[in-house]
């Protein structure tokens, strides 16, 4: 058994591996000639990449979508998070029979007016995030991480093709500084290309319609609140036809007022549901989606490095 571990792990140690691809030579550099050439191409795009700022933009540009977006939503948010504390604020008073009463009727609203303000308050963090992705991807692109990139590549180049310059263990760490250095170049605006591309085959409808909604229902209390119930302190009225005449129209504003929170339930239910729908797909967009793509690209990137190992030749 121990025999067996032995001569597995020297099999696994003589398997060709990217250093030693690039440091071949003599009769072996034929064979991984075809290697270095891929190698090679890749460099050279990579530099065209850093220098065009095609990337760069294009990642710019899903940015400010992505931030408008979220900037747009967080002023609904907060807008219907007023309107609504301005209806609970609304004090009406009544005075049936002479018998004053003032009575506070949006009060029945802090559970729904609780949740809309804590979704302002996942708005303003995924405002704050997608600007803090944006800086972070105007530091990748300054000129000195490109300056960084184009003398990793050329160290590439050179112990790509003139392996006998440099020992073994200074190849590897060449090739190491190179990974580094294009994983931090190109991460965040090949991130958020990906992101924005996902949000707008699995989220866009949802967040078209959930917003559109929460615009509507902004309007709606708005608009319900501009129409104030008159408060009575008609404390001269003297007749009992005066008396009774203001017992009415408080009867009357009282049915009005009954007919007013039953508009305000029936608009604010609706917006409890796409209120939580937009903090799923924003907390997505912006936390749980970068996270996953850096993962991934980190994932993918090691697994093309492996595969630039040549197969054994045949014995």
């Amino acid at each position: 058994m121990l025999n067996r571990g032995i001569r597995l792990a020297k099999s696994t140690k003589d398997i060709p591996t990217l250093t030693t691809t690039v440091g071949a030579t003599g009769d072996n550099l034929s064979h991984l000639r075809h290697y270095k050439i891929l190698l090679s191409i890749l460099v050279t795009a990579l530099l065209v990449l850093t220098f065009s700022r095609s990337i760069d933009d294009l990642g710019k540009r899903y940015n400010d979508a992505a931030f408008k977006r979220a900037f747009v939503t967080f002023a609904i948010a907060r807008g219907l998070n007023g309107l609504i504390s301005v209806a609970q604020g609304t004090e009406v008073a009544l005075q049936p029979a002479g018998l004053g009463l003032v009575f506070a009727p949006g009060q029945i609203f802090d559970p729904i007016n609780d949740l809309v303000e804590q979704f302002a308050h996942v708005m303003l963090i995924a405002t704050t995030s997608l600007g803090a992705q944006k800086i972070l991807m105007q530091m990748s692109a300054w000129w000195a991480m490109n300056v960084m990139v184009l003398v990793a590549a050329l160290l590439v180049m050179w112990a790509l093709w003139w392996p006998q310059k440099f020992s073994r263990r200074i190849r590897s760490l060449i090739f190491r500084f190179a990974l580094v250095i294009v994983f931090l170049r190109f991460v965040l605006p090949v991130v958020t290309i990906m992101n924005e591309h996902t949000f707008e085959i699995f989220l866009a409808e949802q967040y078209q319609s959930s917003s559109q909604v929460l615009g509507d229902t902004r309007d709606e209390i708005r608009a319900i609140n501009d129409v104030k119930p008159r408060s009575d302190g008609t404390s001269a009225a003297t007749s009992f036809i005066d008396r009774l005449s203001q017992y009415y129209e408080n009867t009357t504003k009282s049915i009005s007022l009954d007919g007013r929170i039953s508009r305000y339930k029936e608009k604010l239910s609706h917006a409890s549901e796409h209120a939580i729908n937009l903090i799923v797909v924003f907390l997505l967009q912006t936390v749980l989606f970068p996270i996953a793509f850096v993962w991934l690209g980190f994932g993918i990137f090691k697994f093309l490095v492996r595969q630039l190992r040549p197969s054994r030749p045949v014995e």
